[in-house]
C-alpha cells in the first residue's frame, strides 16, 4: 500500500511540474530548523482561484498533497450539496490513481473529523507508542530538529468509536498551545504516518498564521498547557511498536473498505460515495470520490466550539518563534532591517550621500577600493591569464557541488591566477574625464562600483607560493604577504568543517570594508557589502568549476579569531565569508 501511494505521489509530481495548464506549483520557503518540504499549489480554473499547501519530509509527498487539497477543495466546492436537516454531517474527497484507494481515503478522512470532534486523549481511548522511531528512519532528522527547540512528539495508539488510529502531540517550548492530530486506520502504519505528516503540516501553518498576526489553527489542538496536564495523564501507559504492528497488520484494500463502513454502521453512522468525474482529473490520471458520512446529532457542545479550524490558505512566511526558553534570537537582524528601509514617504535616492558633493580628490581616493599594503614583505605576481579559457558557463554551473571532497594536491600559479582574475580581477575601466578620475571595474558587481569586499587568501598548497596569509590586489593582479606566522590547527579549531580545509588549496577570506561604501549608502550600505559578498562569492566557485576544482563556502567560523588573525577591528572592517578550494577527488 505504501509502495503504490509514493508511486502516485511521484507521478502526479512530475505530471504537474513538467506543465500542467491548470495547476501551477511553487515551492514555499521552509521552516527553520525542520528539515521540511513545502509547496504551495495554485488552481486556475474559469473564473476559480484555490490555494493550498502541502508539508512532508519527502519532496514528492509535499509536492502532491498540496494539489491534491487544492483539487480536493475545487470539487468539493462543485459536488457540496445541502445536509438533512435532521442529522449532523461530514464531506470528504479521496484523491488517488486507484479508485478504491480514493474512496478508501475519502473513508478516513470523514471519519477522522467527526471522531475528532469530541475526542480525548484519556487513559480510556490511548495508549503511548514507544520504540517507534527506529521503524519510521525519514522522521529521525525532525525528531532532532524538535528535541533542539525543546520539544517532543509523542504517539499514541487511540481507539475512537471502535476504529484503531494513531494521534500525534506536539510540544515546543515557545508554542502557547498543544498541537494535535488524528488519523485512524486498521493498517497501523500507514495511519502513523499520516499522524505525522498531519501534524507538520498543521504545526507549518500554525506557524505561518502566527507571522500574519492571525489567530492561531491546527486539525486538532488542546487549549493551554497548562490544561493539557491533566488531559494528557495516558503517557503513564506504554506500549511498544513491534507489538502494535503484529496486531494491526496491512489489510486488502477492498477487506478494508468493508471494515470500515460496518464500523460505521455499528456506530449508527451512513456512508455514502459517489466518484467524481472531471477533466482535470483525468489529466492528472486521478480518481475522484466524494464521501459523505450521516449520523445522529451529537450530544457534544458541538465542533465548532471546541475545536480550530485548518484553514486553507497559501502560507505567508515562516516563523523563528520557537526557540527554547522563548529566546528571540533574530530581533537584532529584523531591527536592522526595518532601520534601513526605504519607506513610502521617501525617494528612492533619499538614501544616497550625493557624490557631487565631495570633493573630487576625495573621490579618487574613494574610487580606489583596495588596501594599500606597499610594505609588504613578499609579493607575487600572477601570470597573466585574460586570454585563456575555460568550459562554457552553463557547464560550469552544472558541475558546481558543494559537498565533493577534496583531494591533497596542489594547485598550479597559473590556476590561481585564472580563480582570482574572472572572479575579481580589473576587467575594464571607467574614466570621468571631467573630473580625472579613473574608476577600475571588476569580473564582480558591485554597488556603485565602490567594491567594499577585499579578499585574503592563507595559501597551503600553490605551487611557486610560500605559505601564508595574501591579499589580493586586483588592480596590479599579484598577492601580497599579510603575514607568515600562524598555526594551521589553531585555523581548523575555529572552523565547523575543519576537515575540509586540511586538503584545500587554499582558503579565501572575504572581507567587508564597510567605511568603503557605508559613506554613501550610510544604513542600507550593509545590505549591498553584504550582496557583494554573495555576487563575489558565487563567482569564485563558478570559476572554480570551470577550472576542474571545487569551492566549498563556509560560514561557521568565529569571527573574533579570524579578524585578528587578519588584523582587522572586526567593526570598519570584518570577516563576513570564508571559501577553501582546491583540487577534487574526482
Amino acid at each position: 500500500m505504501q509502495t503504490a501511494a509514493f508511486s502516485v505521489e511521484k507521478q502526479l509530481f512530475l505530471a504537474v511540474d513538467t506543465g500542467n495548464e491548470y495547476v501551477q506549483l511553487k515551492q514555499m520557503p521552509a521552516l527553520p530548523y525542520m528539515p521540511l518540504y513545502a509547496y504551495a499549489s495554485k488552481l486556475t480554473f474559469h473564473d476559480t482561484d484555490m490555494y493550498q499547501i502541502g508539508v512532508s519530509t519527502l519532496r514528492e509527498h509535499a509536492a502532491a498533497a498540496s494539489i491534491k487539497r487544492t483539487l480536493a477543495a475545487f470539487l468539493q466546492n462543485r459536488s457540496s450539496s445541502d445536509p438533512p436537516d435532521f442529522s449532523v454531517w461530514y464531506e470528504g474527497i479521496g484523491l488517488h490513481g486507484s479508485g478504491a484507494l480514493a474512496e478508501l481515503a475519502g473513508c478516513y478522512q470523514v471519519l477522522e473529523q467527526s471522531c475528532a470532534a469530541d475526542f480525548q486523549l484519556n487513559r480510556q481511548q490511548s495508549v503511548r507508542i514507544v520504540d517507534w522511531e527506529a521503524h519510521f528512519p525519514r522522521f529521525h532528522t525532525v525528531l532532532r530538529n524538535m528535541e533542539d527547540l525543546s520539544g517532543t512528539l509523542a504517539l499514541h495508539k487511540i481507539e475512537a468509536n471502535g476504529l484503531p488510529g494513531v494521534a500525534a502531540v506536539l510540544r515546543l517550548a515557545g508554542l502557547p498551545h498543544v498541537l494535535g492530530t488524528l488519523a485512524l486506520g486498521f493498517h497501523l502504519s500507514a495511519a502513523l504516518e499520516r499522524a505525522v505528516e498531519q501534524l507538520l503540516h498543521a504545526f507549518s501553518l500554525y506557524t505561518y498564521q502566527q507571522d500574519a498576526g492571525i489567530r492561531p489553527t491546527a486539525a486538532w489542538c488542546s487549549t493551554p498547557k497548562d490544561a493539557w496536564a491533566q488531559e494528557a495523564s495516558s503517557e503513564e501507559l506504554a506500549v511498544p511498536w513491534t507489538m502494535l504492528s503484529q496486531q494491526y497488520p496491512p489489510m486488502d484494500i477492498d477487506a478494508e473498505l468493508v471494515a470500515l463502513k460496518q464500523t460505521a454502521q455499528r456506530n449508527g453512522w451512513s456512508l455514502h460515495s459517489v466518484p467524481l468525474t472531471h477533466e482535470l482529473l483525468d489529466e492528472l490520471h486521478l480518481h475522484g470520490v466524494s464521501v459523505r458520512l450521516d449520523q445522529l446529532p451529537m450530544s457534544s457542545s458541538g465542533y465548532e466550539d471546541s475545536f480550530w479550524f485548518l484553514p486553507q490558505e497559501c502560507p505567508l512566511l515562516p516563523s523563528m518563534k520557537y526557540m527554547p526558553d522563548g529566546r528571540q534570537d533574530t530581533e537584532l537582524s529584523r531591527l536592522y532591517h526595518e532601520n534601513s528601509k526605504i519607506h513610502e514617504h521617501q525617494r528612492p535616492d533619499d538614501f544616497i550621500f550625493p557624490p557631487s558633493l565631495i570633493d573630487p580628490h576625495i573621490q579618487r581616493v574613494i574610487s580606489n577600493g583596495v588596501k594599500d599594503f606597499r610594505y609588504a614583505p613578499v609579493r607575487v605576481k600572477l601570470p597573466d591569464v585574460r586570454e585563456r579559457r575555460t568550459v562554457p558557463i552553463e557547464e560550469a554551473i552544472l558541475r558546481r557541488r558543494s559537498t565533493l571532497p577534496l583531494a591533497a594536491e596542489p594547485m598550479t600559479l597559473e590556476e590561481l591566477s585564472h580563480l582570482l582574475y574572472f572572479s575579481y580581477g580589473v576587467t575594464a575601466i571607467a574614466r570621468n574625464r571631467q573630473e580625472g578620475i579613473v574608476n577600475p571595474l571588476r569580473a564582480a558587481p558591485s554597488g556603485g562600483a565602490l567594491y567594499p569586499v577585499d579578499v585574503y587568501l592563507l595559501i597551503e598548497h600553490v605551487e611557486e607560493v610560500p605559505q601564508g596569509m595574501y591579499y589580493y590586489h586586483p588592480h596590479e593582479h599579484e598577492l601580497l604577504l599579510v603575514s607568515g606566522r600562524y598555526r594551521a590547527q589553531d585555523v581548523k579549531d575555529y572552523v565547523n568543517a575543519s576537515h575540509r580545509l586540511e586538503k584545500a588549496a587554499c582558503t579565501l577570506f572575504f572581507v567587508g570594508n564597510f567605511r568603503r561604501n557605508q559613506w554613501k549608502y550610510r544604513e542600507r550600505g550593509y545590505r549591498i557589502v553584504n550582496l557583494d559578498c554573495g555576487h563575489l562569492g558565487e563567482n569564485f566557485i563558478l570559476v572554480s568549476s570551470g577550472l576542474g576544482l571545487v569551492a566549498h563556502g563556509l560560514m561557521g567560523f568565529t569571527d573574533d579569531y579570524f579578524n585578528r588573525l587578519l588584523q582587522l577591528d572586526g567593526s570598519d572592517e570584518a570577516l563576513l565569508y570564508m571559501m577553501c578550494v582546491g583540487r577534487g577527488t574526482h
